[in-house]
């Protein structure tokens, strides 16, 4: 699927795991050749200063970038190992998100987490229930983004994984929606804990670097 962009710009922008990484739009050497498809996670953008489109999926990897045209690969079909790879029907969502701005002003990360998690409807009672709780009425998160939230592998703490996706520093602020004993930083297997200091209303405060994964295991009280 090829989309011609009325945009002139040398780079594109590809999401990568919680960051993103810039490619040229040009084939003037022998590495920009080979860039004829590279991987890309939930977008790619192409933007002038003050205006840009992106490409958002939900499940394509493959991307390319030439010139104005962004494209994205639906279906490789390759022969091996399996002659029968991707025959059948497929069904593909996909979305062109145009912004002010380039991708971090104008909203592109939020907009593809919109289209990877659309809103569920379920009946309720309106209270706050084992059925109807969702990550917003867990936790109220300013400055960095969501990776994950998830149980611990070895009790019922809860683990969230935060990341920055602009290549920013900053400070980010956590407001736990339910009451907490504790909280400390925790590597990507959950081990080596470093406690964190408890604000007013046992809020987090904490501070990241451009790119930074931070992962926290908060133990209920």
């Amino acid at each position: 699927a090829l989309f011609p962009l009325a945009i002139r710009a040398t780079h594109a922008t590809f999401e990568t795991s919680y960051g993103a990484v810039k490619r040229s739009t040009q084939r003037n050497t022998s590495w920009e050749r080979a860039q004829y498809e590279v991987p890309g996670h939930r977008w790619v953008d192409l933007s002038e200063p003050e205006y840009g489109i992106s490409l958002l999926n939900n499940g394509r990897y493959g991307h390319s970038a030439l010139g104005s045209t962004l494209g994205l690969t639906l279906l490789r079909s390759s022969l091996d190992p399996d002659p029968l790879a991707d025959i059948g029907r497929h069904s593909f969502t996909y979305a062109l998100y145009p912004h002010r701005g380039d991708w971090v002003s104008g909203g592109t990360v939020e907009a593809a987490i919109d289209l990877n998690s659309p809103l569920i409807s379920r009946l309720g009672s309106g209270g706050m229930t084992d059925e109807n709780v969702t990550p917003s009425s867990w936790f109220a998160v300013e400055g960095l983004t969501l990776g994950a939230l998830k149980l611990a592998e070895d009790s019922e703490d809860i683990i969230l994984r935060l990341y920055d996706p602009y290549g920013r520093h900053g400070t980010a602020r956590i407001e736990p929606h339910f009451s907490i004993a504790s909280a400390e930083f925790v590597d990507l297997l959950e081990e080596h804990p470093s406690a964190i200091d408890l604000g007013p209303g046992r809020s987090i405060t904490i501070s990241y670097r451009p790119f930074q994964i931070l992962t926290i295991r908060l133990r209920r009280s």
